[in-house]
């Protein structure tokens, strides 16, 4: 529990603030051969911390599929596609604590991009995820270590340590040294719970911030 002048200090070391805002583009590429699953899904995404509630950011994200392919069939996006608006609860440090509405398989997807370099840049860290209580009880631990000297690269290491049957992940991000905005990512997860859906896959997540050339991290 934050004593009041802890959450201030908390706040003000936060690389969030009232009015943040970025965008990027996402793939997710969902392959299980049990299941017959093999379809990727291309996002423009793009979030806006819009306030303070109970000392986490709420943040409101916004998610325009761009097309879709189903084995070998391209599918394009609706004639007049509409963004599909959530609300995200995010901690100091910009980790995912809660979404409303919830799915369970965006939720776990999302956590894996919501993440902000401390600004001391260390070479490894590590984290307890926890969620609020309002939607859906799920922890999460994630490490990361620095594998370049002349960048803020690092790599990524996501359990589950309470379900080994829930997701997991590894991979590798760049992030900004000013902003501590992640700029790249590309994150190998298994069982995943497919977004809007109950079925598990594994999945390749590929990352690329808006400012940056669309291309393989």
């Amino acid at each position: 529990m934050f004593t009041p002048l802890l959450a201030v200090l908390v706040l003000q070391t936060s690389r969030l603030q009232n009015g943040t805002n970025w965008s990027g583009s996402e793939s997710l590429h969902f392959v299980s051969r049990e299941a017959e699953i093999d379809e990727t899904h291309r996002f423009k995404i793009s979030f806006r911390v819009t306030g303070l509630e109970d000392k986490m950011w709420i943040v409101e994200r916004r998610g325009l599929l761009l097309g879709s392919r189903i084995s070998d069939t391209d599918i394009p996006p609706p004639p007049d596609p509409q963004p599909l608006i959530t609300k995200e609860w995010l901690s100091p440090a910009g980790f995912l604590l809660d979404s409303d509405p919830l799915d369970k398989g965006q939720f776990y997807l999302d956590r894996m991009i919501h993440l902000w370099l401390p600004d001391n840049v260390p070479d490894e860290w590590s984290a307890d995820l926890a969620t609020t209580t309002a939607h859906y009880v799920s922890k999460g631990h994630i490490v990361f270590k620095r594998t370049s000297k002349t960048d803020a690269t690092y790599s990524l290491t996501y359990t589950s340590p309470e379900d080994p049957t829930a997701i997991s992940a590894t991979g590798r991000m760049s992030f900004d040294l000013k902003t501590g905005r992640l700029m790249r990512a590309k994150i190998e997860a298994k069982q995943a719970i497919l977004p809007g859906g109950t079925e598990k896959a594994n999945v390749t997540l590929t990352y690329t911030d808006s400012s940056l050339t669309v291309t393989e991290p």
